[in-house]
């Protein structure tokens, strides 16, 4: 099942004519964190994810709380409580989709991060069928998109975009295009 939904608004453009802006709205990070949690077995009763309240079988050391050794000797981290492992596993999805990580970039597919998050070529099947996604095309950066937009998710990015995809100059928008920001992002937060 996919989480997307692309809305086309109607917009009177500068040059006067009516025109459309298609925003996607989609799968929010904790979608996707979910999805990677359920990749990793954390729903399992007993699994190392559950028993570490760490729903991303992240590897981050010892925060505090320890650490649990996994197959091939990996060393799951402990976290307090399964809030902040879901914490923790959204700011690491957040760092790979949005280009902020070392590791893994926005053009990889969710196939090649797979192997490299997981080892395995499973985990990016099951994350993508829990996203309603093809792992061996869709890349981080599509995710991105699905997740609502940029890393800051402030109105002036989404107002830049709006510019942008209008063929406006820079900074030109108005009151008008200021409610129709806050309007798309108002719906992405009631549909999410």
């Amino acid at each position: 099942m996919s989480y997307a939904l692309e809305v086309a608004l109607p917009v009177n453009t500068p040059r006067g004519r009516l025109g459309y802006y298609r925003c996607r709205l989609g799968a929010s990070l904790p979608t996707i964190a979910a999805s990677v949690a359920q990749a990793e077995g954390a729903n399992v009763p007993g699994s190392i994810p559950a028993r570490a309240n760490n729903p991303g079988d992240l590897e981050l050391g010892d925060v505090g709380y320890g650490t649990l050794t996994a197959a091939g000797g990996n060393q799951i981290t402990i976290f307090p409580d399964t809030a902040t492992g879901e914490a923790a596993l959204e700011s690491q999805l957040s760092k790979m989709i949005y280009g902020g990580s070392s590791v893994y970039n926005p053009s990889m597919t969710l196939a090649e991060a797979g192997q490299l998050y997981s080892g395995s070529s499973t985990w990016a099947q099951n994350v993508g069928s829990a996203l309603g996604v093809d792992p061996n095309t869709t890349t981080l950066g599509e995710l991105a998109d699905s997740a609502g937009g940029d890393a800051s998710g402030t109105t002036d990015s989404f107002l830049q975009d709006t510019e942008s995809s209008l063929g406006m100059a820079a900074g030109s928008s108005t009151a008008a295009y200021a409610l129709l920001a806050i309007a798309a992002l108002s719906l992405y937060f009631i549909l999410s």
